[in-house]
This record gives C-alpha cells, structure tokens and sequence, in this order.
C-alpha cells in the first residue's frame, strides 16, 4: 500500500504541511520499508480546483492513503469515489507521521 503525506519540503524528515490541496509537496511512502517518491505539488499556487487536482494526482499515483490536516469537500468527494482512504493527522515530521500510521494499522 502507497501512503501519501502532504509536506513543506522533499524528504521523509520535512515537516508535514497540514492543508493538503495547497501543499507544497507529496511523498509517496511504502510504510513497510520507508521507500518514498517525491512530487511537488504543481496545483499549490493554482487560482482554482486546487484541492480537486491535487486529489487527481493522489489517484493517479496510485495512493491507497492520504495522511494530511485539513481537505476541502470536493477534494474528499474524488478521493472518496476512487476509493482513497483519508486520515487526518496530526504529527511534525512525514516519517513519524508514517510510522504512527502504520503502527496503528
């Protein structure tokens, strides 16, 4: 399973940015062995559908799971069509985030 986590930086020790459709990057981690891919957010300074793209990114990445603080409606409606589980989380750092997420999983 691929966890998405929205970031303010490249790495798996930034700090988690918690809005997610105005994020400045995604990290794509598989929680069993941290491997991460990184994607900076090409919507975060968008004037519209910010959160509507960014979701449409998520899914063709293929998360299966979206750690993240706050998320617009229509956002959570095209995550929650493809099937997209979405966590809110609380935490500093995207690692920590992970391994909280997964621990508990």
């Amino acid at each position: 399973m691929k966890v998405c986590v929205t970031s303010y930086g490249p790495t798996l020790d930034s700090k988690v940015q918690p809005i997610f459709g105005r994020c400045q990057y995604f990290i794509f981690v598989d929680p069993v062995n941290m491997e991460s891919e990184v994607e900076p957010n090409p919507y975060a300074s968008a004037s519209g559908e910010a959160g509507v793209e960014s979701a449409k990114l998520v899914i063709e990445k293929g998360a299966g799971v979206i750690l993240t603080g706050r998320m617009g409606i229509k956002a959570r409606q095209v995550l929650d069509a493809a099937g997209v589980k979405i966590m809110i989380m609380k935490g500093e750092i995207v690692r920590e985030v992970v391994k909280a997420f997964w621990k508990c999983g």
